[in-house]
């Protein structure tokens, strides 16, 4: 970085987009950026607002937030996929493997009936200290199969008492 290059950082810096600053000096703006750390240079208070602001109005405009929802589609597809297909997500996303009554109905069996879950979202375990279902007239596992989807079966590591 030379005599001249340190100047047009340290007065145009503060108030001048970057990309222009970068044009002028033909270097990439990350190095505008980096050298206006080495030197202690920040953009204003008052810059720092005005991009702020013209920023929220770019996102705001219908073209941009219908391309941002379409490629937001995109992506979130894409991860479904890995997700099925077994493989490491590239986002923090969380998603829903199984509707939301149902996962409210594994729920309330987990806790009130002693089931737990396996690695199938749709499948219950049990064993000796589940409180099955099969007493219930009205809600017993087959009602629960038909309506949710869900499978009971015993788990194999646990002795089960029928």
């Amino acid at each position: 970085m030379n005599d001249k290059q340190i100047s047009i950082i340290t007065t145009k810096f503060p108030d001048t987009p970057v990309s222009e600053i970068a044009g002028e000096l033909g270097v990439s703006r990350t190095t505008v950026y980096n050298w206006a750390r080495e030197l202690g240079v920040r953009h204003t208070a008052a810059y720092r607002e005005n991009m702020k602001r013209r920023l929220s109005e770019i996102a705001a405009r219908p073209d941009v937030r219908k391309k941002k929802s379409e490629s937001q589609i995109r992506r979130r597809r894409k991860e479904m996929r890995r997700i099925i297909e077994g493989r490491q997500q590239e986002t923090k996303w969380r998603f829903r493997m199984r509707p939301k009554r149902t996962g409210y109905a594994v729920y309330r069996l987990r806790k009130k009936r002693g089931y737990y879950e396996s690695d199938d979202p749709f499948v219950l375990l049990y064993d000796s200290h589940t409180r099955r279902l099969n007493g219930s007239r009205k809600f017993n596992e087959e009602y629960y199969l038909q309506k949710y989807g869900l499978k009971f079966i015993p788990d194999d590591c646990q002795e089960v008492d029928e």
